[in-house]
């Protein structure tokens, strides 16, 4: 026999048979020997019996013939077929006559059984499929019964022996009704949305359920007959579907074993059951105590879980026996229940009636989005719960509950002071998080949502929503609509996520300046922003995201974005997809140290901020490449001006950047060169390469603590071998490095052997760190840390700076120590307080330690190396002879050294310090201070002020400080350095190096051969006797050769240059445009002018080998001069003619 049902009747043999009065009355539209056609006067269904052999007695009633076919249908469309058939026609109707009249269903099931296997297909159909109406059939049929159900919510039963049951899919609820025999339940087509709910109510029972996902295994058995459930797991781990049983009205046992993505519902209806449960990660049961009919639960339940018992409402007392971290969940009936939870994480859905749920210890949830449920108010701070089930109101009482889900109407949430998670579901909700860090949800509707204090999650869904972060650091997850978003007090992120968008559906913008976000050109995805600081886009679309004048995040997805960072310090990051990332915005004091960006992977253009990158002082972009892994490792080359590229060895990286002065690599082996300039580097993972130019480069050896290797390893760094192991194992090699800085583990770092001077700085773990045969500077930082000296402290003399550096001066150079706990020489180790007790050192007589009062004293100290400190007050100090430490602290003190090495410090005050005989170091320290070096090899600082420095023979090492300072050497060759301030410095003899630092200087090196660099500023760089080396540096400059061969270079601006008298060199740099230089004396063939960066082509004569350098006459104020112009910017050469200048005068750089 064969069911073949259509739609979209569902009640098909009733609507075909049964009247209004309940009785078997239709009416005979046609009657043949083969065809019998009959309707149903009261539904109009039509059913059409074909056979053979039909016929009436004299009454008109059916007396013989065989039905092999029926078909029902309404208005002409067929609903449902049965054919294969061998009923005679006078027992079928004998039989409905018997099911209709007299409520007896045997005949049915006898004809039922009488064509061997019953074969159901509803696949075909339009709509659900309803074996309701043969319910009570079935029950006695006894031959196999194979059903496939429709895509629609069905409602199926087999027969009295083992079936085969496919449900199909559906819609959202498939109802299977259990019966004797061994059946097979399979559930291969369960697709997202699919539910299957097995019940074994016709079953005396008890039953016991076994149910393991893992095993992917699933049986039901009472002793008699075992059913088993085939590919169930689809259904268990379908989303929004699942995989449920309900057991008899007897003592049960379910033995559930879940893993992780499956959710089965479970009942265990009347009796006295059992339920062990073990739930793994990510699992999730429901135990249910609500279903339909006179057989539920008449009264609440009690359910205690950390008891692990719940009284049933039907006079039955269940167990639960639970292990595992996976979710439980108890659903209440429709009376007042009381459910309380245990001390893990509890969860309940309290229906209709007045609850009293208590969630307990854990994060417990109570759920309102079911069937029924209006609007709700909720009240997590005062525990009230108020709302109305299918017409019928309740007040639920609530205490300790952190996770809540609103109804689908417009609900009222508020939050207490915990960490809570609060759902608004579908309606036009209201939500407060008030205290804690929460999570609110407004999902569908138009919400409005406050996160209050605390760090909150906030996700507004569909909708146009009304947001507020509130205080607290927030992040705002953006959904559909036109939403406003208001960040409030903190630092708050805004979100949009748009996973399954496809590159060119639309353009998503953030401007945080301008306050506006969404959708580019679309009215209903348009949203207002204030109050945000950070935005992170997920997508392949293009995003153009703006920050405003703060410290911004800006993070865009996989598309083609543009990322503009405003004033801050901006983190900029890009994903895939060619970016355009522009840093240059802003004012230039903004930036701090920077913009960070990375690029990620892509062909990407980063402009960096000119005016802060000319700030100096670590203020260009920052450029990371840490996120980055599996291209081969990347090459970065900065150039002038930080400028450069980056390109993958994979050619998955092709970069181009300005203003860069810090780079970071990828957790492959990089090359990083760096440029003339003050560079960082930080080869992160991988064994990089990194060269850092000229200038002062620093090379981080800490890792990236997200993408690459950073923990309790530290590095091992070899300054001299130019080797570092990092903390991912890989050995990285370094050249024209400055500075190392370590890791937060132990680092050890050594300089053994390296001649040039080097600063070590370690970090926050212990470590172990050794200098080199510079003047170095030692710094632990955080941490227990060791520094290895390499020598006895009897070969080391031992001071204190002024900003309480302990400086150890030996063979190996004058080295500064900071925040280094212990020393090992090679004659035993040291603390930093054993050591300012030997001040002085060297081998020489320790002597005394004198300390003055708040006043003005005067303290002399004795021949041998003494301490002498002043205190507060106008002091007045003589360290005498030996090598003294002299400290003025406090006030305008006058401070003698004596013979001897000296270290002096002045402190705050208009101090004036006279170091004596001896190589001394000297500190001016804060104020207007005036300084002589005497005799010796000086080593003066004058600190902030403007400070007159003076010393006498000897190499000598000044440092003027903030200020407009006074500045001069005496013989000897010394190094002069002024700082910020208009500063006047003098060499006077001897081999000079001098600076001028920032500020309009006036420099000149006196006799010897000088080196003399003007700086920033407006400066007057004069060389004097002797064959110099002169640099105006940046700005305007005049500088004067004085006799000898001189070199000279202007730099930047337009600068005025004069040989003087001797056979001079004038070095002119091509690249700023606009300059102009003057040289005011050249001297045809006797001066050389040589050429940086111009173009020397190739050929014979000069216009052949400068073919792009334009030389023409001009006049100047009145004066004749030659013209040399390229690439827009010029030099000229004052009473020279143009006609005069030949390959003789000219050299090329």
């Amino acid at each position: 026999m064969q069911i073949t049902y259509f739609g979209p009747t569902v009640n098909v043999v009733g609507d075909a048979f049964v009247s209004n009065d309940n009785l078997f009355e239709p009416d005979v539209g046609f009657f043949s020997a083969t065809e019998i056609v009959l309707q149903n006067p009261d539904t109009g269904m039509v059913s059409t019996l074909t056979g053979s052999g039909f016929a009436t007695d004299d009454d008109g009633e059916p007396a013989a013939g065989t039905i092999s076919a029926i078909t029902f249908a309404v208005e002409s469309e067929t609903v449902a077929t049965f054919t294969g058939l061998t009923w005679g026609l006078v027992d079928f109707v004998a039989a409905l006559d018997s099911a209709i009249e007299a409520d007896d269903t045997a005949q049915l099931s006898a004809l039922f059984s009488q064509d061997g296997t019953v074969e159901v297909d509803a696949a075909g159909a339009i709509s659900r499929f309803d074996m309701d109406d043969l319910e009570d059939v079935f029950l006695g049929v006894t031959q196999p019964v194979d059903i496939v159900g429709s895509a629609f919510d069905d409602e199926l039963i087999g027969g009295r022996t083992g079936d085969t049951i496919d449900p199909g899919t559906n819609t959202g609820y498939d109802r299977l009704h259990a019966t004797p025999g061994n059946d097979l339940y399979t559930f291969a087509q369960a697709a997202a949305g699919s539910y299957y709910e097995i019940e074994y109510d016709y079953i005396p029972g008890p039953v016991t359920v076994s149910v393991d996902t893992g095993a992917g295994t699933a049986s039901v058995t009472d002793g008699t007959f075992t059913d088993s459930f085939a590919a169930f797991t689809a259904a268990s781990t379908a989303e929004g579907g699942g995989f449920g049983v309900v057991g008899s009205g007897a003592d049960d046992r379910f033995d559930l074993t879940l893993t992780a993505g499956h959710w089965v519902p479970v009942s265990g209806g009347a009796g006295d059951d059992r339920f062990d449960l073990d739930l793994g990660e990510d699992a999730f049961l429901r135990i249910f105590y609500s279903w339909d009919g006179v057989d539920g639960p008449q009264t609440g339940i009690v359910a205690d879980m950390g008891a692990g018992t719940i009284e049933d409402g039907l006079g039955g007392t269940d167990t639960i026996t639970r292990s595992g971290p996976g979710g439980l969940e108890i659903g209440g009936t429709d009376f007042a229940d009381t459910l309380t939870g245990g001390e893990g994480d509890d969860f309940f859905i309290p229906r209709g009636g007045n609850d009293s749920i208590d969630g307990g210890g854990g994060f417990d949830r109570v759920r309102y989005d079911t069937n029924g449920v209006g609007a709700v108010t909720v009240d997590l701070a005062t525990g009230s719960a108020s709302g109305s089930r299918n017409g019928s109101g309740f007040i639920d009482t609530l205490a300790s509950i952190e996770y809540l889900r609103g109804s689908a109407e417009g609900d009222t949430i508020l939050g207490g002071d915990a960490s809570e998670r609060l759902l608004g579901r579908a309606g036009d909700d209201s939500i407060a998080g008030r205290g804690g860090d929460d999570d609110l949800r407004g999902e569908a509707g138009n919400d409005t949502i406050l996160g209050g204090a605390g760090n909150d999650t906030i996700e507004d869904g569909a909708g146009d929503d009304s947001v507020n972060g509130g205080a607290g650091d927030d992040v705002i997850e953006a959904g559909t609509g036109a939403d406003t978003f208001a960040g409030g007090a903190g630092r708050d992120e805004l979100r949009y996520t748009l996973p399954d968008a496809e590159a060119g559906d639309f353009v998503v913008v953030a401007d945080l300046a301008a306050g506006t976000g969404g959708l580019q050109g679309d009215p209903a995805e348009a949203d207002d922003l204030s109050g945000i600081e950070d935005v992170t886009f997920v997508g392949a679309v293009s995003a153009v995201l703006t920050g405003n004048g703060g410290d911004n995040r800006l993070v865009s997805g996989s598309g083609a974005d543009t990322l503009t960072g405003g004033g801050g310090r901006d983190v900029l990051i890009g994903g895939a997809g060619d970016d355009l990332i522009d840093a240059a915005t802003g004012r230039a004091d903004s930036q701090g140290f920077g913009d960070y960006v990375r690029p990620g992977i892509g062909s990407n253009t980063v402009i960096g901020h000119e005016a802060a990158f000319a700030l100096g002082g670590g203020r260009g972009l920052d450029l990371s490449y840490a996120d980055i892994d599996d291209v081969g490792g990347v090459t970065v080359t900065i150039g002038a001006n930080g400028s450069g590229t980056s390109v993958a060895t994979n050619g998955e990286v092709n970069d181009t950047f300005t203003f860069v002065d810090y780079v970071e690599g990828t957790q492959q082996g990089d090359v990083l060169t760096g440029s003339d300039l003050d560079e960082g580097f930080a080869g992160q993972d991988g064994a990089d390469t990194i060269d850092g130019g000229g200038g002062f480069d620093i090379l981080y050896m800490q890792a990236d603590g997200v993408f690459g290797t950073a923990g309790e390893t530290g590095v091992t760094v070899n300054v001299a071998a130019g080797t570092a192991i990092d903390a991912s194992g890989a050995t990285d090699t370094f050249s024209n490095i400055e500075e190392v800085r370590g890791t937060s583990a132990g680092d050890r770092m050594v300089a053994t052997g390296y001649a040039a001077d080097i600063f070590l700085r370690g970090g926050a773990g212990d470590d172990t760190l050794r200098g080199g045969n510079g003047d170095d500077l030692i710094d632990g930082d955080a941490g227990d840390d060791t520094a290895v000296i390499g020598l006895a402290l009897t070969e080391v003399r031992v001071s204190e700076a002024q900003n309480g550096d302990i400086v150890l001066t030996s063979a190996l150079g004058e080295d500064s120590y900071r925040a280094i706990e212990s020393f090992v020489f090679t004659d035993g180790a040291r603390t930093a307080a054993d050591l300012l007790e030997t001040m002085g050192g060297g081998g020489g007589t320790q002597g005394e330690v004198i300390i003055g009062t708040d006043g003005p004293d005067t303290l002399t100290g004795t021949d041998d190396d003494d301490r002498v400190a002043g205190g507060a007050g106008d002091d007045n100090l003589d360290g005498g002879a030996g090598n003294d430490g002299v400290l003025g602290e406090g006030g305008s003190d006058t401070l003698l050294g004596g013979a001897g090495d000296d270290n002096i410090s002045g402190s705050t005050g208009d101090d004036v310090i006279d170091g004596g005989p001896g190589d001394d170091f000297i500190g001016g320290g804060p104020g207007n201070d005036t300084v002589t070096g005497s005799t010796g090899n000086d080593t003066v600082g004058g600190g902030q002020g403007n400070d007159s420095i003076s010393t006498n023979a000897g190499d000598d090492v000044i440092a003027g400080g903030p200020g407009d300072d006074l500045l001069e050497g005496g013989a000897g060759d010394d190094t002069i350095g002024g700082s910020f301030g208009a500063d006047n410095v003098r060499g006077n003899a001897g081999d000079d190096s001098l600076g001028g630092g920032t500020g309009m200087d006036s420099l000149v090196g006196g006799a010897g051969a000088d080196s003399i660099g003007g700086g920033e500023g407006n400066d007057v760089v004069v060389g004097g006797d002797g064959n110099d080396f002169l640099a105006g540096g940046g700005r305007n400059d005049t500088v004067d050769g004085g006799a000898g061969a001189d070199t000279l270079n202007g730099g930047d601006g337009d600068d005025l240059l004069t040989g003087g008298i001797g056979a001079d060199r004038f070095v002119w740099t091509s690249g700023e445009t606009g300059a102009v230089d003057t040289i005011a004396d050249f001297q045809d063939g006797v001066d050389t002018l040589f050429l940086v960066g111009v173009e020397n082509a190739p050929g014979t004569g000069l216009a052949g080998k400068l073919d792009t350098l334009a030389i023409s006459d001009v006049t100047v104020a009145g004066a004749s001069a030659a013209q040399l112009s390229y690439d827009g910017q010029s030099i000229l050469l004052l009473g020279v003619a143009a006609e005069d200048i030949g390959l003789d005068d000219i050299a090329f750089l």
